[in-house]
């Protein structure tokens, strides 16, 4: 994070201020609801969150809480963030100063009555979230005590083992530890931004004292982009796609002049510095990052790298598309998004020619641009905090994510080899399987909940915990879709969630699917499913909504098209509604097998 100006677009402060006050005006695509508590003034920080927010075409609503009651703003009822009711709250509790006694006089503490004051602050955090819970009902954004920079017993704090640093760092790991009885709560932790600006550029002394406002611009900035990362997982904002340039990114030197044996890669210097590059972006892509090329190169070259090159951490496989030919950038990215069926908003773009990155991000507004800086040193880090593709999450499909979308471009090449698209459809020997959320697949379905778009009928985002509730009430199913076929194992790629609140009533809350498998029909298989899962419930009536976004316009007719009728609308929601297996339309049957578990 040596370059926070990135995320701001090289503005200043002020200029930062001026478009949040000329844009925050303005409806953009969504607004979420902030409160903000704590016992610190952290008024510096907030345009800074809006503007990144913004940028995201989300508006942050704000309301901050009096200052130093923040146990007392979640449990009055009528406070300000009672009333508000915050979709978010972040919270800011300095140690030092509600428990100075662990900051200040930890060397006169007996044993006793440190494990007293340890108790006394798990009790606080405790109760807090609890209020929360019952009364404010927001998810919550908590910072972790900061480490003393300067411990109590200073060089023999790290030879015992046991000093003020240790446990303050026991306490913010049994803080996470309890927060697991609660739904939604999130961290932060200021002592990685601290680490990363270094201490005089992250504490404003003279502020500290005045009026107890800690952080300098730039601890400012970092610390509004660790809330955006996690808002933008929340709302299913995190980008899908890494697309990479290779000559001076990948590898040093041009490979079509150079040649393989010359262009610079491996453990000593130069090339490692472009090691560690490649190193960051394997993360990623074990992550569940999707990676593609896209390089004025010719595609032999370049394949002879990734194949053969024998210090290349990162291969051919690891790439769902390789564009490497001499068209604009801008058009074979516009062939990445088709190619992969994601949205051009999703894709991040890398390169170190400033040409090329202005030329994209001209072309291209929707795109994420990132120029490297000119020291390949700051190369690794540049990608390691650039934020795009932080999650709150991962799961175990999420490590094979990059494998499943080559395999999907392998299917299109597939395709392309067949005039009649039922013969493909057959050829592909499907087999599906439909049952019940458990433990195993929850949080991969909480996922799919925040970060499908397309084909997202309502596009509402769940939590692991909110899942979970669902699958253990009476009240709900929780119907999940696996896919399978000759080229392999798609995994989890469907969520149904169907609400039996009203008796003999159902009603289809989520209904989504991967857009890996958007058009084979195994949407219309869900669907029946679910309405059979329905009609067994004795339900006499299925209800259904749509609500629109920019993103889910492909499937504004889907109930109508599968048989529903639209019983009424408003500018924000469609309603339908079926009582009849026999007014479904009925499924092509493309399928090998339709497996009920």
């Amino acid at each position: 994070m040596n370059d926070l100006n990135i995320y701001y677009d090289n503005l200043t402060y002020n200029e930062i201020i001026s478009k949040v006050r000329i844009n925050g005006g303005k409806l953009v695509g969504s607004v979420i609801k902030f409160g903000i508590l704590g016992n610190i003034t952290v008024d510096n920080y907030i345009p800074l969150l809006k503007y990144l927010l913004l940028k995201e075409s989300i508006q942050a609503d704000i309301v901050q809480g009096a200052y130093d009651i923040v146990m007392q703003e979640v449990l009055d009822l009528d406070s300000s963030i009672s009333k508000f009711q915050p979709d978010i709250l972040i919270v800011f509790l300095n140690i030092e100063l509600v428990s100075p006694n662990l900051f200040q006089r930890f060397l006169e503490l007996t044993p006793n009555e440190i494990n007293n004051e340890k108790e006394y602050l798990l009790a606080y955090v405790h109760r807090f979230f609890e209020a929360n819970q019952a009364n404010i009902h927001s998810k919550v954004i908590f910072h972790l005590f900061e480490l003393p920079t300067s411990p109590a017993f200073d060089i023999y704090e790290i030879q015992n083992g046991n000093g003020q640093r240790a446990l303050i760092n026991q306490i913010n790991i049994e803080i996470i530890e309890l927060s697991k009885s609660f739904k939604d709560i999130y961290f932060i932790d200021l002592n990685i931004i601290r680490e990363r600006l270094g201490c005089e550029n992250y504490l404003d002394k003279r502020y500290w004292y005045i009026g107890r406002a800690p952080f300098t611009i730039e601890a400012a900035k970092g610390l509004a982009i660790e809330q955006f990362k996690i808002v933008n997982s929340l709302y299913g904002k995190t980008k899908k796609c890494l697309v990479v340039d290779c000559d001076n990114t990948l590898w040093g030197g041009v490979i079509g002049e150079d040649g393989l044996a010359n262009i610079r890669i491996g453990k000593s210097y130069p090339g490692n510095m472009y090691l560690d590059f490649q190193r960051q972006i394997l993360n990623l892509y074990n992550k569940g990052i999707i990676l593609a090329i896209n390089s004025k190169n010719n595609e032999s070259d370049v394949l002879e790298v990734l194949d053969n090159h024998p210090e290349m951490l990162l291969k051919r496989k690891h790439f769902a598309c390789i564009y490497a030919n001499w068209n604009n950038k801008a058009e074979n990215i516009q062939n990445i998004s088709m190619d992969l069926n994601i949205g051009i908003d999703s894709i991040v773009f890398v390169d170190d020619s400033e040409f090329e990155c202005n030329f994209v991000k001209e072309t291209l507004p929707r795109v994420t641009v990132i120029h490297l800086p000119l020291e390949v040193f700051n190369y690794a880090e540049t990608i390691s905090n650039c934020g795009c593709f932080d999650k709150i999450q991962y799961t175990d499909e999420d490590k094979i994510r990059g494998d499943l979308y080559r395999v999907e471009v392998e299917r299109k090449k597939f395709q392309n080899s067949f005039s009649d698209l039922d013969a493909f459809y057959k050829s592909l020997e499907m087999k599906i399987v439909i049952k019940s959320v458990d433990e195993f697949s929850l949080s991969r379905v909480s996922q799919l909940t925040q970060r499908t778009n397309q084909f997202n009928l309502t596009t509402t985002r769940y939590s692991d915990d909110e899942i979970r509730s669902f699958m253990h009430s009476d009240n709900y199913d929780v119907l999940l879709l696996k896919l399978k076929d000759k080229f392999g194992d798609m995994g989890i790629v469907g969520v149904q969630i169907l609400d039996y609140t009203i008796p003999n009533e159902a009603r289809i809350d989520t209904f989504l699917l991967s857009c890996r498998v958007i058009g084979r029909g195994v949407e219309r298989v869900f669907l029946r499913k679910g309405i059979e899962r329905c009609i067994e419930r004795d339900c006499k009536n299925i209800f259904s909504s749509y609500i629109p976004t920019k993103k889910n316009l492909l499937v504004a007719d889907f109930y109508v098209s599968n048989g529903f009728s639209e019983i009424s609308s408003d500018e924000n929601c469609r309603y339908f509604i079926i009582s009849r297996i026999e007014q479904l339309v009925s499924f092509d049957n493309y399928f090998n097998e339709i497996i009920l578990d």
